[in-house]
């Protein structure tokens, strides 16, 4: 819904939830399959060179009709846990990534975390980057409601769409802009 998938609209997602349009099969999709597996490697990793203590969650989250699969739980200490997401990218992506332990992420990952935030309602989630055979890269990232209420925003216009059979009004390429700069965190 937030425009920012290279070969999905938001009016196909509409169109899908609606029954009208077949979800791709994503099964047979390289990049899906190596996800998977550098997912489980990136994992390892943080448990053994930094000793973090990940659960892996098989669960749906939901708030309302948002949800997330988290990659996993990382217990900090016995009353803090932070949520893991886990992304594997080409090595050419470094480049759009800001200095380590901050928030300059990619702004899908960010709307994507945002997200998390909204359906698990954790205070902060720790991302992992895997870009090529570079070091791995881990970015801290705290909830922003200003980015959440967009998001909620755009949530509410597509139910409505959903409710009338009308379509968004979009311009595909600039959907995730709008939704971040409402946010207030144009990086």
């Amino acid at each position: 819904l937030m425009g920012y998938q290279k070969n999905r609209t938001p009016n196909m997602v509409l169109d899908e939830k609606r029954g009208l349009l077949e979800p791709d099969d994503l099964s047979e999709n390289w990049h899906v399959k190596w996800g998977i597996y550098d997912e489980a490697t990136i994992k390892r990793i943080a448990r053994v060179e930094w000793n973090w203590k990940i659960r892996d969650t098989h669960a749906t989250f939901w708030d309302g009709v948002i949800y997330s699969h988290l990659d996993g739980l990382i217990d900090i200490d016995n009353s803090t846990i932070h949520g893991l997401e886990v992304k594997s990218r080409e090595s050419f992506m470094k480049h759009n990534y800001g200095e380590e332990g901050t928030d300059q992420i990619l702004k899908s990952e960010m709307i994507q975390i945002q997200v998390m935030f909204m359906t698990t309602k954790l205070k902060a989630f720790e991302l992992l980057v895997r870009c090529g055979k570079e070091p791995l890269m881990k970015f801290h990232i705290k909830p922003s409601n200003e980015i959440m209420l967009a998001i909620r925003a755009r949530v509410d216009e597509a139910l409505k769409c959903l409710e009338t059979g009308g379509h968004l009004h979009v311009e595909e390429a600039k959907d995730t802009d709008y939704i971040y700069k409402e946010g207030g965190n144009d990086k």
